[in-house]
């Protein structure tokens, strides 16, 4: 899943709308078929970077120039479904 726009309405912020979105993102991934939530930050959007370490997403690159109306830096976040680790079988 990629994310191309994240937004909630500045009167509701930090009232669990934002975490409510994401959750129900995370919700629509399955181990068959949709295992990632992919999305940029701005370089300068501190509170939103903040906003998704603590929901788990990982920073993992930084993308020169992304937005085309500035110069400015994006930060690549994602989010990857955890793969159960197979049960070992128990010795005879």
């Amino acid at each position: 899943i990629h994310v191309l726009d994240f937004a909630v309405d500045p009167r509701f912020q930090r009232q669990g709308v934002g975490r409510a979105m994401v959750d129900k993102l995370k919700a629509k991934l399955t181990l068959q078929n949709r295992r990632r939530i992919h999305l940029e930050v701005r370089e300068t959007n501190l509170d939103a970077q903040l906003f998704f370490k603590a929901m788990g997403f990982r920073a993992t690159r930084l993308i020169r120039d992304f937005y085309e109306e500035t110069t400015e830096d994006a930060i690549a976040f994602n989010f990857r479904i955890q793969v159960p680790m197979p049960v070992a079988e128990a010795a005879l």
